[in-house]
């Protein structure tokens, strides 16, 4: 017996053992996870603000669209007028409304009587004719409930 305390105590002393106890093992498994769950939770934010920035640059995208869209249509219309936000136009001898309805703006033809959305989450419409001047104003609520306004100003030759 008393050999085999020996040895036992001989193996625990032997500096040729190589190898972790279970409490250094321990240790490394929870400082990695502690480690671990600190980064994937900064990854995770940045992720969210990636989501949300890609999505406000889509919606600015269609802003600068619908803003182009607008000043193709008034470059060849007809007797354009504008009255409490609501801009009517001949276009190719169609008659034509650009105009806010609920938070999108739209384009109404009468040719389908169909209302064509140019732009959603659409706050405020603005529009101004004034000596062949045609002003138009808009503002966009973004994913991360900040606004924006897009305004332009478009000369009409023919009316």
């Amino acid at each position: 017996m008393k050999n085999y305390i020996m040895s036992l105590r001989n193996m625990n002393n032997n500096p040729s053992r190589k190898g972790f106890t279970l409490i250094e093992i321990l240790c490394v498994l929870i400082l990695a996870g502690l480690l671990g769950a600190f980064f994937l939770g900064g990854y995770v934010n940045s992720v969210k603000m990636q989501v949300v920035a890609d999505s406000n640059y889509q919606q600015a995208q269609k802003a600068q669209l619908a803003l182009l869209r607008i000043i193709l249509e008034m470059q060849n219309v007809t007797a354009p007028s504008v009255s409490g936000n609501i801009i009517d136009y001949s276009l190719s001898g169609e008659s034509r409304k650009i105009k806010l309805i609920g938070t999108n703006l739209i384009i109404y033809t009468n040719s389908d009587s169909t209302n064509h959305t140019l732009l959603d989450n659409v706050t405020d419409f603005t529009a101004n004719y004034v000596l062949k001047n045609l002003s138009i104003s808009f503002t966009i609520v973004f994913s991360d409930n900040t606004s924006q306004t897009f305004s332009t100003s478009i000369y009409v030759p023919s009316s």
